[in-house]
């Protein structure tokens, strides 16, 4: 196989080598589950194939289930042989269906059941797919503080806190809406910065929230007049005043996979290729320095090498292009490995990159050669963040599809 073709074999690795069933088998045997009625709640762009897995390897089968996602694919449909509920909200910026998700949520949970034990199933993308903002915050006003948390350049862990200080469900509070005497909540990973414990906005974990906190994140919130600003100190007092429930469930979470197993994978199928592996492990360190680290190892090695590294790189949006993670961290490969004999491929593990239809991308040494023919000036492209019209245009573009996983993005970089 070409170096190319062996890129992307590493990259895909993880999906022949991890299985959801047995992933999820380990986790519901950690989280030591109950032998009584179950009621299933699924959340995230994973959800419906959460939902299944759980439903399949459950020793009891469960009560109720609701699944709330941003897209039902076929896979929802293993679920029509008991009770479900599915709820599709907004992703990345929340709409009307996500409210309606969030208020789903909280009926499903407060509605009599003769469950024992409440099993959250949660996924990334539930801080945007189900939503319940806490009065006087209204849905126009939670869009408006993702966008200015965009401008202001905020990294997931200060957005999730953010969005937790005015939420009804994030930061722990959904479990005072729990109506069994106990919960359990099994976590994809989506993250390298803030793990587990704030994914889908820390949804199941118990967060407190300190003023002072929240008045250093809106210091940096230029973009927000005073009156949304002043609407989230009231919901966030009233959070906190309400965030140690009187009646709030015997809770566990447990990580059900990380990240980290996707570049087990590769370097498993890198050393099987004969390639010498330089793992760069977990990052969401700025696209130009880590295309400048992934292709230093390659610069720099004397044999087949393959460097590997695995999250979601940070992009200043600035310019009004098309493009994702991958897609951006690709293009500035394609500068980095100029000229060499070499391949890079970027996935994203939900099968998409921002774009619809799209997984990621590819560049080579000879990337820029085949940009300059067609008339893409490297710079410009990164000037306005259009990535994606340059990759497309030299058919170095991913086709993308649901996966039924979000673990971040994986990076393969080959040397011959």
């Amino acid at each position: 196989m070409s170096v190319l073709d062996n890129a992307r074999d590493i990259a895909s690795a993880w999906r022949e080598e991890i299985d959801l069933h047995a992933v999820m088998s380990a986790g519901l045997s950690s989280a030591l589950m109950a032998t009584g009625p179950v009621d299933v709640v699924a959340l995230g762009k994973a959800a419906p194939e959460l939902a299944v897995a759980a439903v399949e390897v459950l020793d009891v089968e469960p009560w109720r289930t609701l699944v709330i996602t941003d897209a039902v694919g076929s896979s929802a449909e293993c679920l029509s042989n008991i009770k479900v509920e599915v709820a599709v909200g907004e992703h990345p910026v929340p709409g009307q269906g996500s409210l309606r998700a969030g208020r789903a949520l909280i009926d499903f949970l407060e509605a009599p059941t003769i469950a024992d034990t409440t099993l959250f199933l949660v996924s990334g993308g539930t801080s945007s797919i189900c939503v319940a903002p806490l009065s006087p915050i209204e849905l126009a006003d939670v869009r408006a503080i993702w966008r200015a948390a965009l401008v202001a350049g905020f990294d997931i862990t200060e957005l999730n806190t953010l969005r937790a200080a005015t939420s009804e469900l994030s930061g722990g509070r959904v479990l005072g809406h729990v109506r069994t005497g106990s919960s359990r909540a099994l976590v994809m990973v989506d993250n390298v910065v803030s793990g587990a414990e704030w994914v889908a906005s820390g949804l199941t974990y118990d967060h407190p929230i300190p003023g002072d906190a929240v008045e250093s994140l809106l210091a940096r919130l230029t973009s927000i007049d005073a009156g949304l600003a002043a609407k989230i100190r009231v919901a966030h007092v009233a959070r906190e005043a309400a965030r140690r429930h009187p009646t709030w469930p015997d809770h566990r979470n447990v990580v059900l996979i990380e990240p980290t197993a996707m570049l087990d994978a590769a370097r498993t199928r890198a050393a099987a290729l004969g390639y010498r592996v330089v793992d760069l492990g977990a990052t969401s360190d700025p696209v130009d320095e880590v295309a400048a680290d992934l292709a230093g190892v390659l610069r720099d090695a004397s044999a087949p090498t393959c460097a590997l590294a695995v999250g979601e790189v940070s992009v200043e949006v600035v310019g009004i292009g098309e493009g994702g993670r991958c897609q951006e961290l690709a293009w500035h490969m394609a500068s980095e490995i100029d000229g060499l004999e070499a391949a890079f491929v970027a996935m994203a593990s939900d099968g998409r990159d921002h774009v619809a239809g799209v997984a990621g991308a590819w560049s080579d040494g000879a990337t820029l050669e085949r940009a300059t023919a067609l008339g893409l000036e490297w710079s410009e492209i990164v000037a306005d963040n259009d990535s994606h019209r340059a990759l497309s245009s030299l058919n170095q573009i991913f086709a993308g599809e649901r996966t039924g996983w979000n673990l971040c993005d994986i990076y393969v970089a080959c040397s011959s």
